[in-house]
């Protein structure tokens, strides 16, 4: 018989004992950290309760509770009383949500939280009509500020819900406000794409609103895109003269004749004079190259060609050969005596 029986510890109890205790203090300390925000409401600003709209893009919208450091925001279809599906159930630190939704009764709720209290739900019920007409369009392609040489564009976008029809706006111009129509047609559905070749060399914006036998949807917002087909000119060497020594490793040229998109130059450096060995390749946006650490008395060649934004390209410069013997600061100083 163990004398020491009734006197052992257990070991594992202690450390249970011990992690609940630990546990509770961190609890108690993070109640202490916290504002306590159980007493506060979150104010929905939209959808307002209530609401019918045939818009089924809607913006959830609240003030900021102090002291909140997140919000759950909960939707379903028809109501939490009589759920027939649950739509969503996120959580926010903004105080602003977005959601695409269809026809349907629907009604959400959302409460303020942070790491120790929590708000009640505040709710709201809105639906979303099938028979007020179509829903606005979500442009898909080309996308906003492009630059293309294609013949024949592709305007496309996504099909929206109850249109019949698509009316497509081209406008001339970068600026939206432009007046200029360039060209407009309406689409039947469920086509949902635009194939034309009409259109000149510019700038343009574009749009497409839905339509149905009971009205139509807003323009979506509009996209900018420049058309430009037409390749740049050909640069010219300025510098060095053809079969020049020089001192120091620099190439000028000047752009050709551009009335298109912006243009960048291609730059081949051979480091011989019968251009097979390439030495240096790369894409510019100024007119003069200077590089440091080529080989001195050597004799090395080049040639130049354009690229505009719209991947057009000139032809290339005349190769222009050039014997490249480096400058000493000895001799600098005393070319400058």
């Amino acid at each position: 018989m163990n004398p020491n029986k009734n006197t052992i510890q257990n070991p594992t109890g202690i450390k249970i004992i011990g992690i609940i205790v630990l546990f509770s203090m961190v609890v108690a300390c993070q109640s202490l950290l916290e504002q306590d925000i159980t007493g506060d409401t979150v104010t929905l600003n939209s959808p307002p309760n209530g609401l019918h709209s045939e818009d089924y893009t809607q913006t959830f919208w609240w003030d900021d509770v102090k002291g909140a450091s997140s919000y759950n925001l909960q939707v379903v279809s028809p109501s939490f009383d009589f759920m027939q599906k649950m739509v969503l159930d996120t959580n926010i630190t903004d105080n602003q949500f977005t959601y695409s939704f269809y026809p349907d009764t629907f009604t959400c709720r959302i409460k303020a939280y942070n790491a120790a209290y929590e708000t009640a739900f505040t709710y709201a019920t809105f639906y979303i009509d099938s028979t007020e007409g179509p829903q606005i369009v979500v442009l898909k392609e080309p996308y906003n500020n492009s630059i293309t040489n294609d013949s024949n564009l592709v305007f496309s976008w996504y099909k929206a819900e109850n249109a019949t029809n698509y009316r497509v706006l081209i406008k001339e111009g970068e600026d939206v406000i432009s007046t200029i129509i360039a060209y407009e047609t309406s689409i039947k559905y469920p086509d949902n794409l635009l194939e034309t070749p009409l259109l000149v060399d510019g700038e343009y914006t574009w749009t497409v609103r839905s339509e149905n036998e009971v009205g139509y949807s807003e323009y979506a917002a509009a996209r900018s895109i420049m058309i430009d087909r037409i390749a740049p000119g050909t640069p010219t060497v300025i510098r060095p003269v053809n079969q020049d020594t020089i001192g120091n490793f620099e190439m000028a040229w000047k752009h050709g004749a551009n009335s298109g998109s912006a243009i960048s130059d291609s730059i081949i450096v051979y480091k011989d004079s019968t251009s097979n060995i390439e030495y240096l390749s790369l894409l510019i946006t100024d007119t003069v190259f200077t590089h440091s650490g080529a080989s001195s008395n050597k004799w090395y060649s080049f040639k130049i060609k354009a690229v505009d934004a719209a991947t057009n390209q000139s032809g290339w410069s005349p190769i222009r050969y050039f014997y490249y013997q480096a400058t000493t600061l000895f001799h600098q100083y005393i070319f400058e005596l």
